[in-house]
Formats: structure tokens, sequence, C-alpha cells
């Protein structure tokens, strides 16, 4: 994808489809992936059984992850 777009960065979120909400003793996991050309960085976020909140925790890791390598750019 980076070398089909041209772009600086890859970034990618995974959610495993087969952990269940329901089951509070099985919280969900979330990756969140970012590469670029020399390296790549992946991020494992333990969700909360609240799929509003856990969606916005996911989509603030990811854009904190991609911050965190641009500042250091």
């Amino acid at each position: 994808t980076q070398k089909k777009y041209q772009t600086d960065f890859a970034l990618a979120i995974l959610l495993d489809p087969h952990q269940s909400w329901q089951d509070a003793s099985q919280v969900p996991q979330a990756y969140v992936a970012l590469a670029n050309r020399e390296s790549e960085w992946v991020d494992e976020i333990g969700l909360t059984v609240n799929r509003a909140i856990a969606k916005s925790r996911v989509t603030k890791a990811a854009l904190n992850l991609l911050r965190r390598n641009l500042i250091l750019k």
C-alpha cells in the first residue's frame, strides 16, 4: 500500500473478531501498527467492554502512535 500510494507511513488497526465483547474476563485486544520504509511499530491495546469507549480508545491510540513517530522524525 505504501508503494502503491507513495506514502511515508502506513497505519493499521486490527481487532480480534473471535474475542467476545460479552465476557468481561476475556476483554478484546486491539493492535495498532505503523510502518514506514525503515521500521515498524506495534502497540497492543486492552479494550473495555463498552464498544463506544473502545472505538474512541483505539482511534486515539492509532493517532498517538503516528504523532509520536512524526515528532521523532
